[in-house]
């Protein structure tokens, strides 16, 4: 455990500087004194019955003394400060998002499973929970990726600036958006609007919403006709009521949400430039489901309610889902399964069976990935396989383009991905 390679030089951060940078999360184990915990990183992990450091021993049957250990190291063609996970001899194996592994390079929101003991993998955050909800919020979260985007928005939203919140369907935007109102600090009405179904009543509309936020959600499916005495109002914060002549002054805050690409509508020709700039001021990405696996579990419970079990089959089964319906699916399971006072992997599998013929999101959706099986090298020790160009590819675009998350998948280094990217000529900006 610990730093490998040599130290890098001076200009470049110091492993315990870099790795503090790292932290993980004990989301699921029989050693239930640490689930929910973080542990940032300083020169790395021991995983083990008999282990000691941050986790100490972790009481859990399945694991060996010394079963893993979660290392730094210095990657000296990104120049970065890594980490690695790797297998001390165990008896039950080390599995990296659900495949079994011997060495693999970690990337944030990867899951490491050993024994029944599940871990994710996260950056620090740069802001903490407690600075910015009150315990009234309903937004629950704690992975960097989520706390980041809320602080981006708060940001936005206490400078008075519009807020344009960016996510897949079914990330929570409308929750997220009345956060953006508290943040903002309105003594009126949160008035969300079905944009594709809004006609000619936008001034009756937004006068009830005097002194309050109006949030457009899914903005883009904004009527072309509509726009024009949208960004009228923007301009002049006033709107004038069918059959007047005078325009009524108003105290409005907008929010705006879509999981288009308003861009392109943009250059379409169906989205107005300047309506664009006017309700972009401040653009937040909401992260999908599959990049806050650290929260992923403590927010199924909280649907199931505290009196679910859930098994360690079940919580490896709903950690490699790649959820593409994200928070929205995650609480229709919860509900689909009400009753069931303890959860096995058969009973996530047979929702997920039964909605496997509907269309589903193309964006993050799982691909199949062909893994060759390892093979045994001459001392009779187990090594990582040598993947074919095409499983190569079909793990990249799995992964999206991940590489290090590739690398995990095939128990290699990063740096050796990158070696067979170059030699099989696999174009990786396309895929990314």
């Amino acid at each position: 455990m610990g730093m490998t390679d040599t130290a890098p030089q001076d200009s470049e951060p110091t492993a315990a500087q870099d790795a503090r940078r790292w932290r993980v999360r004990v989301v699921h184990s029989p050693d239930t004194s640490l689930v929910g915990r973080w542990f940032e990183l300083d020169n790395g992990l021991t995983l083990g019955r008999k282990a000691s450091g941050p986790l100490g021993a972790i009481d859990d049957r399945r694991l060996s003394g010394t079963h893993a250990t979660i290392d730094v190291v210095v990657d000296r063609v990104q120049r970065a400060l890594t980490l690695e996970a790797r297998d001390r001899g165990s008896r039950n194996g080390m599995f990296v998002d659900g495949v079994r592994v011997e060495r693999a390079a970690l990337s944030p929101s990867q899951v490491l499973r050993v024994g029944d003991t599940f871990i994710v993998v996260d950056r620090v955050a740069s802001v903490t929970r407690s600075e910015l909800f009150d315990d009234a919020t309903e937004l629950r979260g704690d992975s960097s990726v989520f706390l980041d985007a809320c602080r981006h928005a708060k940001t936005g939203a206490v400078a008075g600036l519009r807020v344009l919140l960016l996510g897949e369907s079914g990330v929570g935007k409308e929750l997220f958006a009345q956060a953006v109102h508290h943040w903002h600090m309105r003594s009126g009405p949160f008035v969300p609007v079905n944009t594709a179904s809004l006609g000619q009543d936008l001034a009756e509309l937004l006068g009830s919403a005097d002194t309050g936020t109006v949030f457009f959600d899914e903005v883009a499916e904004l009527a072309r006709g509509i726009q024009p005495k949208l960004l009228r109002v923007l301009e002049t914060c006033e709107v004038t009521p069918v059959g007047s002549t005078t325009g009524t002054k108003l105290d409005l805050y907008i929010v705006s949400a879509t999981n288009a690409h308003l861009p392109s509508e943009v250059t379409a020709g169906t989205f107005r430039r300047d309506l664009y700039a006017r309700i972009a001021e401040v653009i937040v990405h909401l992260p999908p489901l599959r990049e806050r696996r650290a929260d992923l579990i403590e927010l199924f419970q909280y649907f199931a309610g505290p009196d679910v079990a859930l098994t360690a089959s079940f919580v490896d089964a709903a950690l490699t889902y790649a959820w593409p319906y994200n928070i929205r699916e995650l609480r229709l399971v919860a509900r689909r399964l009400a009753g069931v006072t303890t959860l096995q992997r058969h009973h996530l599998d047979e929702i997920v069976a039964e909605h496997a013929t509907k269309t589903a999101p193309t964006v993050g959706a799982q691909t199949a990935v062909v893994v060759t099986p390892r093979t045994t090298s001459k001392n009779g020790k187990r090594k990582p396989p040598v993947p074919s160009p095409a499983e190569l590819e079909s793990a990249l675009r799995a992964h999206s383009g991940n590489v290090a998350r590739c690398a995990s998948q095939f128990g290699r280094d990063p740096r050796q991905i990158y070696r067979w990217i170059e030699r099989w000529h696999i174009d990786l900006a396309s895929i990314r």
